[in-house]
């Protein structure tokens, strides 16, 4: 006999005559018109679905001409959980973040371009003269001198702090200027900063190195007793210090070199020698030290 659960959608397709059949394989009168012998099997439909789950089949004819639905075996028929919920896309496990990472470059593990150091000698043959104005407004020679070591490490942070996107003329100028009005830590935290702004106004970005000056100052005095951090590591951690600045600073003020101070113009500078093939003067830095010597990085 044939499997009398079969879904809607499959009585709703079935011929007058396999409607009649059907209903006689589930014990219904097989009586009255086409209406009303679909709407007597859809309703004894309903009565067996909480026995049975939905199954669509495709029906076969048998050589009598009658309606045949296939049984479905244990082992083939799909789990309650396999008619009711759409099946989904397994997606790959995304990559974490740490494995896109770009790798660090260990120093000393790179090859050196080829002929560096002729350039090298040249470089310094054409910077013995001391004539570039870092010569003589650089945050190494601008600092006073006689007002101790640490008033001019002080001087030293603040001349790089404002060396940013500003020629070193222009820094130089703004140094004398805080120095004429008193260029300590104590008092350029007690200067407010409509004054502090006044006096560096022509530096590249004045608004900003002006906070970031009060907020500098107020670190140096809380935290360390009005100096300056020791290591390039902790002088980041201060408001508006970069590593390139953080490097400069630590190789003058205390003569160690835990990196090499690069700006934009020595990022493009290096690629076009070809020394590097970076993006950023981070990654430019990078490079460097992955093949410099480290007594050329001072």
């Amino acid at each position: 006999m044939s499997n009398p659960n079969i879904d809607e959608a499959y009585i709703m397709s079935l011929t007058y005559r396999e409607m009649q059949k059907l209903c006689k394989d589930r014990g219904l009168a097989a009586n009255g018109n086409t209406n009303a012998i679909r709407e007597r099997l859809l309703a004894d439909n309903q009565q067996r679905l909480p026995e049975t789950p939905k199954q669509k089949t495709r029906a076969s004819r048998n050589e009598d001409g009658g309606v045949h639905t296939p049984e479905l075996s244990v082992e083939n028929s799909p789990s309650s959980n396999e008619l009711t919920t759409p099946k989904r896309k397994t997606s790959k496990p995304k990559t974490s973040s740490s494995s896109r990472k770009r790798q660090k470059i260990v120093p000393g593990s790179l090859t050196p371009p080829k002929d560096w150091e002729s350039i090298w000698s040249l470089v310094e043959e054409l910077r013995a003269d001391k004539s570039a104005p870092v010569d003589s407004d650089g945050g190494q020679e601008l600092p006073e001198t006689h007002l101790g070591e640490k008033v001019y490490r002080y001087q030293v942070l603040v001349a790089l702090m404002l060396s940013s996107q500003t020629k070193d003329a222009v820094v130089g100028d703004a140094m004398r200027k805080l120095q004429k009005h008193g260029l300590t830590v104590e008092n350029i935290d007690a200067t407010d900063a409509s004054t502090l702004n006044s006096l560096i106004y022509k530096v590249g970005f004045h608004n900003n190195k002006t906070k970031y000056l009060k907020q500098v100052a107020e670190t140096l005095i809380s935290k360390y007793d009005k100096d300056i951090p020791k290591t390039a590591a902790e002088m980041m951690e201060l408001s508006g210090i970069g590593p390139k600045m953080a490097y400069i600073i630590e190789n003058i003020c205390f003569g160690t070199s835990s990196g090499i101070g690069v700006d934009t113009h020595m990022h493009r500078m290096f690629n076009d020698l070809r020394w590097v093939k970076s993006k950023t003067p981070e990654q430019t830095r990078e490079q460097l030290e992955g093949w410099l010597p480290k007594d050329r990085q001072n």
